[in-house]
């Protein structure tokens, strides 16, 4: 995914000049497209993360109670970039 464009980093730090955090609420916060972009990103691993996490238990990689935590992070962006 492209990098977060600057529109979106104005429009919260807008947002956080105007409401003080403790003030803000939650409908607030999610009325920013910083928000929903963020959102997005996390829905599109969702996917692959579940996809890899199922992987790496086939391949022995993973063991349930993890002994470590498994960090998948290259195998989703790379399934983000293959389109999966």
């Amino acid at each position: 995914l492209p990098p977060l464009t600057s529109r979106l980093i104005s429009s919260a730090e807008s947002f956080v000049n105007k409401l003080q955090p403790p003030d803000a609420t939650r409908a607030d916060m999610e009325a920013l497209p910083l928000y929903d972009e963020i959102r997005a990103r996390g829905v599109a691993r969702e996917r692959p993360f579940l996809t890899e996490t199922l992987r790496a238990l086939h391949e022995g990689r993973l063991a349930v109670p993890a002994a470590q935590p498994l960090d998948l992070s290259a195998e989703v962006e790379a399934a983000l970039s293959r389109g999966v």
